[in-house]
């Protein structure tokens, strides 16, 4: 907020005790905190009337959309695009290589041309150590 430092705030307090006096500077110290206490809280509730009035239109969308993507009543869901997934059609094929042929298996992050890595059948047999 203000970069004022301790030595500062020491001049400015001595300013003012010279400027008001010994007799004014606690009612007016006094004065002064209130003062800041109101502008802080008029800060505060300005910028959560900000925040309400840009977040009003978002929550209308929302509340839109939450209509529009749940079923009528007694309905079944609409199934998600691309089918569903018992879909025979949209899961992945994964083929094992035949026994005794030689797969590809590493660890995931590892790269391809990793000398150290051993390569390991169907079965679960290792053909060669690692290098």
């Amino acid at each position: 907020m203000l970069n004022v430092g301790p030595g500062e705030v020491l001049v400015i307090l001595v300013i003012a005790l010279v400027v008001l006096g010994p007799s004014r500077l606690p009612a007016t110290a006094r004065t002064m905190g209130r003062v800041l206490a109101k502008v802080r809280d008029l800060v505060t509730k300005f910028q959560q009337e900000m925040q309400a009035a840009a977040d009003a239109p978002l929550e209308a969308i929302a509340r839109e959309r939450g209509r529009a993507d749940q079923p009528p009543a007694g309905s079944q869901a609409p199934s998600p695009p691309g089918g569903t997934a018992t879909d025979e059609a949209s899961e992945p094929r994964i083929t094992a290589p035949e026994a005794g042929e030689a797969s590809d298996v590493r660890a995931a992050g590892t790269t391809t041309g990793e000398a150290s890595e051993p390569r390991i059948t169907a079965a679960g047999t290792q053909l060669d150590e690692p290098a």
